[in-house]
């Protein structure tokens, strides 16, 4: 249903962005970015020195991946003087567990996401309707969200849908897919993903936390959560 990839380690990180500069000084315009989207690997240093070099090439007047001597010597330098977050080179550095959780961008734009593009494969034109329905009469008193869900809106567009889109179908969705499995009628698949919708929510309630009074206990309930999500998805856990 849902495969995550492996954890990104510092070496991973720093590899590609070694390639981002690569290509860059090659004369590549749309190869960095491609392999930003596609690693997950990013840093604004190293963006600049890409675009620094991007210009050196086109100074060049070569053919892309044509390198004059004084632009190898460029690369060369660039790719010494490390342009990347200094956490990088710390030997024994984790970023997936030494870094403070991004919550946006994993866990809105992140697992839910992807939940959501999975849950609307899976459902007929029929549920469609009758989903967006129910989204659109769920009750969001005390949700901290601004207004009703547009149910409508959220079927037509759920290939384009923002942080603040996921964090309320995160809080509504894990209680209206229930509805569906009632008849029996409905696959495997979405009686997995209802479970799943539940666990990711049991997640995100434990890690939107704006205070700690009993680190121990919170701790043990972030844990439970994660644990019991990744089962469910056959990720890696910590």
């Amino acid at each position: 249903m849902l495969k995550p990839g492996e954890p990104r380690t510092s070496k991973h990180t720093k590899s590609n962005l070694v390639k981002q500069t690569r290509l860059s000084a090659h004369g590549r315009v749309t190869a960095p970015e491609d392999n930003i989207r596609e690693s997950g690997s990013s840093d604004a240093w190293t963006s600049q020195v890409c675009d620094e070099l991007r210009k050196l090439h086109v100074k060049s007047k070569q053919p892309r991946d044509v390198l004059t001597a004084g632009l190898r010597s460029a690369l060369h330098d660039a790719i010494e003087d490390r342009p990347w977050a200094a956490l990088l080179d710390v030997q024994d550095f984790n970023p997936a567990l030494q870094l403070p959780l991004e919550l946006l961008h994993v866990v809105l734009l992140g697992f839910a996401k992807y939940l959501m593009r999975a849950t609307i494969a899976e459902l007929e034109p029929s549920d469609k309707i009758q989903l967006a329905a129910w989204l659109g009469d769920a009750n969001v008193e005390g949700l901290g969200l601004d207004s009703k869900v547009r149910g409508g809106y959220m079927m037509r567009h759920s290939l384009s849908l923002n942080g603040k889109d996921f964090r309320a179908m995160l809080q509504i969705i894990p209680s209206a897919l229930p509805k569906f499995l009632e008849s029996g009628e409905h696959s495997r698949t979405l009686r997995n993903l209802t479970e799943a919708w539940i666990a990711a929510a049991r997640l995100a309630a434990a890690l939107y936390v704006s205070s700690i009074r009993r680190s121990k206990q919170n701790e043990y309930k972030a844990s439970g959560a994660s644990n019991y999500y990744s089962s469910l998805v056959d990720a890696p856990t910590y």
